[in-house]
């Protein structure tokens, strides 16, 4: 449920997790329905940089079947990237960061009420309900992944009832355009490669993905998530 403050809190615990979903087949819980009720009240406010239109879709021919769309809005308004040269590159507080967010970009908290951890727009959208997931903000982290916000992010996609919603993490020197510890979220209606990928079982928490290696990258990622996510929740 929503607190009634400046900037609302979404409170939460296990009991509200949802462990089974079914694919193609939408039944919201309550945290998609505030999720985009919430960004559409944004959209309205106009704290966009554009109206989300995506002009067309296409499914590329081909074994791994990528969705290409045409979004021109977010090529010509986006914010201008951050430079960066290193993957290890320090948070750097000159410039935007996530504590410059104004109070309309800020959907709801989903932490202690502190805005700390916050659910914010992406002032420029790649699909219906772009969010970024913004864990520790307050301590200015750069752009590396950790274990706070891997867990952080799992809760949220375990308090969604639909099978569209997706997070994505993208580090420094893989098109992060800002050096502050975020996450993606938004509702892609659309099946990704990991839903349909064919896996092994190679050890307890190691997954290997065969036809796929030459993806070095995905590959390890899966894994790391799984290795992660599997001993903290026991189904």
């Amino acid at each position: 449920m929503l607190s009634h403050r400046q900037i609302p809190t979404f409170f939460y615990d296990a009991k509200d997790f949802n462990i089974i979903i079914k694919l193609n087949k939408e039944q919201e819980s309550q945290f998609d329905n505030i999720l985009q009720q919430t960004w559409k009240q944004a959209e309205e406010a106009k704290a966009f940089r554009y109206i989300l239109n995506i002009r067309s879709s296409k499914s590329l021919k081909g074994e791994y079947r990528f969705l290409a769309q045409l979004n021109p809005e977010r090529a010509q308004c986006r914010r201008a990237p951050e430079s960066v040269t290193s993957m290890l590159q320090p948070f750097n507080s000159i410039g935007f960061n996530f504590t410059k967010l104004a109070q309309q970009e800020i959907l709801f908290d989903i932490g202690n009420g502190d805005t700390n951890d916050i659910i914010a727009i992406n002032a420029s959208p790649l699909e219906q309900g772009h969010c970024l997931v913004l864990t520790e903000r307050l301590k200015c982290l750069p752009q590396i992944m950790t274990e706070y916000s891997l867990y952080k992010v799992t809760e949220l996609c375990l308090l969604s009832n639909s099978w569209s919603l997706r997070a994505i993490f993208n580090s420094l020197c893989a098109h992060a355009s800002v050096n502050h510890l975020h996450w993606h979220l938004y509702y892609l209606k659309y099946e990704m490669l990991l839903e349909y990928i064919v896996i092994n079982i190679f050890d307890n928490y190691l997954l290997t993905i065969k036809t796929y290696l030459q993806y070095i990258t995905d590959v390890c990622f899966f894994v790391r998530i799984f290795a992660v996510i599997h001993p903290m929740y026991t189904y």
